[in-house]
């Protein structure tokens, strides 16, 4: 019978320089999920992992995952211990009628929340490894590997991420509006 866990043996690497741009989306107002594999390089600043229109999702110096959002800067209350390994982590944004909450998962444990005022407005390319604004400062560009890169048109809870993190997807799950498994292992393009 044919596996759906999901292999790591192949990923993207990224320099600090290099980034990927995936299609424009509208998200302004609605609750998604960015549902990743990472492992960083050590360095000792900031790295941007998502970008999305003029908001960032990244990494702290210190390996805390944080978000940059209307201007706003928040992070997880717990770091993420990479351990040299691909690592499944997710920015969880959730749009009530005054606020936004952001939830961050370490694989499926919820590692932090914060509020953040407003409604997310955001609509444009997703981008990967680059903070092509300068949102989170300079020499902010993701160095290590990524892999499985996956956009939800809803946001995912600790259960879903549970179920989803190292499953190979069909492309037809429930709310599952893009799929980037970023493991062609050769060439210049990831595919949907």
């Amino acid at each position: 019978p044919a596996s759906n866990s999901l292999s790591t043996s192949t990923s993207l690497a990224f320099d600090e320089l290099s980034s990927c741009v995936t299609e424009e989306i509208n998200l302004t107002g609605k609750s998604f999920t960015f549902d990743i594999m990472v492992n960083p390089m050590k360095t000792e600043k900031n790295m941007i992992v998502v970008g999305h229109g003029s908001t960032a999702f990244g990494l702290t110096a210190d390996r805390h995952l944080m978000a940059v959002i209307n201007g706003m800067t928040v992070k997880s209350n717990n770091i993420v211990d990479f351990n040299n390994v691909l690592h499944r982590i997710a920015y969880v944004v959730e749009q009530g009628k005054e606020n936004i909450t952001v939830h961050f998962y370490d694989g499926d444990k919820h590692i932090g929340q914060a509020a953040i005022p407003g409604v997310y407005l955001e609509t444009g390319n997703v981008y990967l490894g680059a903070d092509l604004l300068g949102l989170l400062g300079s020499e902010t560009g993701f160095k290590g590997d990524m892999l499985d890169f996956r956009i939800w048109n809803r946001a995912l809870s600790a259960s879903d991420c549970s179920v989803y993190k190292n499953k190979a997807l069909t492309g037809y799950e429930i709310g599952l509006l893009s799929y980037y498994r970023m493991n062609e292992g050769e060439g210049d393009y990831s595919y949907d």
